[in-house]
């Protein structure tokens, strides 16, 4: 199956597919034509071969990888980019350069969440780090042909794990608590969100560990809802001020600038972040 033959045949969507393996679940990566990626999904293990060849991008499971790069999801017609107040836009550069890209979602609810606890107030480097630590501690460990491929722990093994082995991880108390809560909510039965963005933001926000930030996060990442627009993030923030030429960026102004582009609010979040990690030289195949 060609990942590529679902989206136009640019650099950008290539970038995508790295950018998916670098985030949900866990990716074994023999060269950067080749990996595997690993989640579990109603508590069986699996995995995803992710391959490039001349022709692009190739996975070895359909719906599968339709999942993963979320392209079941809504997306805008290419006349909405045409509206004048979109079209003079600043932010109209990021819609161009990576057209048809959706943001990447976990698989798995449970992961994902957890990843947005762990990923708060840090850098996503060691929030990656605590994540592998978990996942090596008490994930299942699935083969693969480039060796074996430990995935995110269920619930219940969150549950199992004591203080102790939360210092020896180096995930702070307040995240543990977090994590914790979490899965008991898992095991109880995996919560319902209402369709509605703001809805279920406030849902979320509700639960310990998840502020604004958090929340957006998650429904944008986890549930796929395109128009959750995480304005606390400090990289959006950055992206905005480089864009827009603005000395100061707060959430309101965030929230300001990414007005026009409701209701695909979350998406224009997702180029700034991709397009932070095309400047800084962190995609390994940077976009047109």
């Amino acid at each position: 199956m060609g990942v590529s033959g679902f989206l136009p045949a640019t650099a950008a969507v290539e970038a995508a597919t790295a950018f998916a393996a670098a985030f949900p679940g866990f990716a074994r990566v023999g060269k950067p034509d080749r990996c595997f990626l690993g989640t579990v999904i109603a508590g069986r293990p699996v995995v995803l071969e992710l391959r490039r060849d001349a022709l692009g991008w190739w996975a070895s499971d359909h719906d599968l990888a339709a999942a993963l790069l979320n392209l079941g999801g809504p997306y805008p017609f290419p006349d909405w980019l045409r509206d004048p107040r979109r079209a003079t836009d600043p932010g109209v550069r990021l819609w161009e350069r990576y057209w048809g890209v959706r943001p990447v979602r976990f698989l798995a609810a449970f992961e994902g969440l957890a990843w947005t606890v762990l990923a708060q107030q840090v850098t996503m480097r060691f929030a990656a780090s605590l994540k592998r630590g978990l996942a090596e501690a008490l994930g299942p460990v699935v083969p693969t042909p480039l060796g074996p491929l430990a995935l995110f722990p269920e619930p219940a093994a969150i549950l199992g794990l004591d203080a102790a082995g939360w210092r020896q991880l180096h995930i702070s108390r307040s995240k543990a608590a977090y994590l914790r809560e979490l899965a008991q909510r898992f095991v109880a039965g995996e919560p319902d969100l209402p369709d509605e963005t703001a809805a279920a933001r406030a849902q979320l926000e509700g639960w310990r560990g998840f502020g604004p930030w958090s929340a957006a996060y998650a429904l944008l990442r986890v549930y796929g809802h395109p128009d959750a627009l995480p304005a606390e993030d400090a990289g959006l923030r950055r992206a905005i001020r480089r864009l827009y030429g603005l000395e100061r960026v707060d959430a309101a102004a965030v929230e300001r600038a990414a007005a026009v582009w409701a209701p695909f609010r979350g998406y224009f979040a997702f180029y700034a972040w991709m397009e932070n990690r095309r400047l800084a030289g962190d995609m390994l195949v940077t976009a047109d």
